[in-house]
């Protein structure tokens, strides 16, 4: 994998989902940044229910990858009827590190993404097969 951001709507490997499905699967403890836990009560946020099966039901829509391995990630999850919570995880060696958390509103459909930023694919053939087989995998788990 090639260094960078990259975004679920620009270009997404199937080795990026693999590594994110495992880190939601290890057992790591969660800590919050002091950024997370103001923006936690600033925006009324609760977070007593994140936990990592919490995280697994969400939808993983960034991530940063460094020396071909996932470094951060932002995952958006079910919030309430108005909103979904994004948070953004380091991957430290003893925890999953909450470096910020906030509300979208669930009608938000990203019209001002910028996808200068991210990794994009080299050629249409590449980016379909990853596509099909990021869905052959969601199904067959």
């Amino acid at each position: 994998m090639e260094n960078g951001l990259y975004h679920y709507d620009v270009f997404w490997e199937i080795e990026l989902q693999k590594q994110i499905n495992s880190i939601l699967n290890s057992n790591l403890p969660l800590k919050f940044s002091c950024h997370a836990l103001e923006n936690k009560l600033k925006r009324k946020i609760s977070t007593s229910n994140i936990t990592l099966d919490y995280l697994k039901s969400g939808f993983c829509f960034e991530a940063e990858v460094n020396t071909n391995k996932v470094v951060k990630f932002a995952i958006r999850n079910d919030y309430n009827n108005a909103f979904d919570i994004s948070s953004v995880w380091i991957i430290n060696s003893d925890c999953l590190f909450c470096k910020t958390i906030w509300l979208n509103n669930r009608n938000d459909k990203h019209s001002t993404l910028d996808k200068n930023k991210y990794v994009t694919y080299k050629n249409k053939s590449e980016h379909l097969s990853v596509n099909i087989g990021y869905l052959i995998n969601k199904n067959n788990n």
